[in-house]
């Protein structure tokens, strides 16, 4: 379970592994929702990399990847919220296949393979998106996105749960399916606002 607070700058201890990991060039802060601590269920925190007034990369990996060090990053996800719901890219629907190859030693993330993404912001160099995941119930961090309203040639046949506890970067060059549907896009909006407030 996680338990660094938000906010906590922390140091990535090998994130080699991962197939796109962070530049390193930043600090890396906790973004996770405050909800999400010590649940048993999710062992997984949201980790930005920030430098100066850029976010460098975004990643929901496993809580052992990191450890606390000396200082705090104010607003971590006000800061992240400001990336989302913006770029040229924004609701495609992305599949990154193999870039979130868990470690052999960690679970960095289940989301893999051909499951769908949907982009909901961007950085200057990079995508952020959530993934679906199947399920029929909502959560403070989840939101219904209806398989009529994703691109044809999506492989995944039911309606889904977009996941916004499990953000990532991703680099521009992966593969898009097409645009979720502009239906849903004020139904996501209001979601994703919900879960990462806008900064003041």
């Amino acid at each position: 379970m996680a338990t660094i607070p938000p906010d906590t700058v922390v140091l990535p201890l090998d994130m080699s592994e991962l197939t796109f990991p962070p530049r390193g060039h930043g600090v890396f802060s906790i973004a996770v929702h405050p909800a999400a601590l010590r649940s048993r269920s999710n062992l997984l925190t949201q980790v930005i990399e920030v430098n100066e007034d850029e976010l460098l990369w975004a990643g929901a990996i496993d809580e052992s990847m990191v450890r606390p060090n000396q200082g705090s990053f104010f607003e971590s996800r006000a800061f992240l919220a400001k990336h989302l719901l913006c770029g040229p890219a924004l609701w495609a629907v992305i599949t990154p296949g193999d870039l979130l190859r868990p470690p052999v030693s960690r679970r960095t993330t289940i989301y893999r393979g051909r499951r769908p993404w949907i982009v909901i912001g961007e950085t200057r160099s990079s995508l952020l998106a959530a993934p679906l995941n199947s399920g029929s119930r909502e959560s403070l961090y989840q939101t219904t996105v209806f398989r009529s309203e994703l691109p044809s040639g999506t492989k995944h046949p039911d309606d889904s749960k977009l996941e916004l506890n499990h953000l990532w970067s991703f680099p521009r060059s992966v593969y898009s399916i097409g645009l979720l549907a502009t239906d849903a896009h004020a139904r996501l909006t209001d979601k994703i606002r919900q879960y990462y407030p806008s900064p003041p």
